[in-house]
């Protein structure tokens, strides 16, 4: 009897009922890197599909927003006759000053005028210098046409339209010294601009001496 206590004692320990009750654990698993960088479990199929980035030497994979547009698409430009320097720097002038000037200083009709005609005469010698250089260029071009005459028909054909060219900006010059004699064309703006600054000076002027008087 005694012997059966002891068994029974022995079976039902505490040590036994932990070892029979408690659930196993189960082993650890090593990981191999930083958790941060495995990617997130997916639950389910997804429809992205990851492309290859290109390496990161390679410069020419990503275009660069710095590069200007006109390194890769060049921008053709055609010049008139307005856009030769000494035209550019004759409109650019401040008529407008120059009137101001003269009329808080002379106040009459006829300076006004006078001031007008040098403006015209001003434009007009400017006007004469282009054509007298596109006349020498066109007869130079001419000479060049003569002597290629059944070379090569190509380039005769470039020089043609070259002269017809400068034979237009030759007439188109030449109208506009006839139309500034009388105030008209290109002109018509620098006079303008003229007319109004002398007559805000002709006012500021005469305001002042009553003003002042």
């Amino acid at each position: 009897m005694n012997m059966l206590n002891r068994f029974r004692q022995a079976w039902f320990s505490p040590r036994n009922e932990n070892k029979n009750t408690e659930p196993q654990q189960s082993t650890p698993i090593e990981e191999s890197g930083p958790v941060e960088n495995s990617p997130p479990a997916s639950s389910g199929p997804t429809n992205v599909i990851e492309l290859p980035l290109p390496p990161r030497s390679d410069s020419s994979a990503i275009p660069d927003d710095s590069t200007p547009l006109h390194q890769s698409r060049p921008v053709i430009r055609f010049k008139g006759i307005l856009n030769t320097p000494e035209l550019e720097s004759f409109f650019q002038e401040n008529f407008f000053g120059y009137g101001r000037h003269a009329g808080s200083k002379f106040r009459s009709h006829e300076m006004l005028e006078q001031g007008k005609q040098s403006i015209t005469s001003q434009f007009q010698n400017k006007l004469i210098e282009l054509i007298g250089r596109k006349q020498e260029k066109l007869n130079k071009l001419e000479s060049e046409l003569i002597a290629i005459q059944g070379v090569s028909n190509s380039m005769c054909s470039q020089l043609r339209l070259a002269c017809h060219q400068l034979q237009r900006d030759i007439n188109s010059l030449q109208e506009q010294i006839d139309a500034a004699s009388s105030g008209k064309g290109w002109i018509i703006e620098p006079l303008q601009r003229y007319q109004i600054g002398f007559t805000k000076g002709l006012h500021e002027a005469i305001e002042f001496e009553i003003l002042a008087g």
